[in-house]
Formats: C-alpha cells, sequence, structure tokens
C-alpha cells in the first residue's frame, strides 16, 4: 500500500509542476495576444486615417477640377 501512496504522490507532485508550467506558457501567451491585438488596433486606426486623407485629396482634386 506504501509504494502505491509514494507512487500517487510522486505522479501528484509531477502534475503540479506540469500545471504551473502551463499556466506559466498561458499567461505568457495571453500577455502576447494583448500585444499583437493592440498592435492590430493601432495598425487599423493608421489604415483608417490614411484612407480619410486620400480621400480628402481626392475630394479636393475633384472639386478643383
Amino acid at each position: 500500500m506504501s509504494d502505491k501512496l509514494d507512487e500517487l504522490q510522486a505522479l501528484l507532485k509531477v502534475s503540479h509542476n506540469q500545471l504551473r508550467q502551463a499556466e506559466s506558457k498561458l499567461d505568457t501567451l495571453q500577455d502576447q495576444a494583448a500585444d499583437a491585438i493592440s498592435a492590430v488596433e493601432e495598425q487599423k486606426q493608421e489604415v483608417e486615417e490614411m484612407r480619410e486623407k486620400i480621400h480628402d485629396i481626392e475630394d479636393e482634386i475633384l472639386r478643383l477640377s
């Protein structure tokens, strides 16, 4: 019985270590995802501003034609 208990306790320890590693990796990936989402939002805003500027230039060209 003691051997089985020792085996289960060792398995539990290994499992807890694996869980901590998986949680750490999850935290890292979530941070990276948040950074990526922020970068996408910034780029999206930049593209929209460029489109507006181009539209304004096109409108001015039409007005002057």
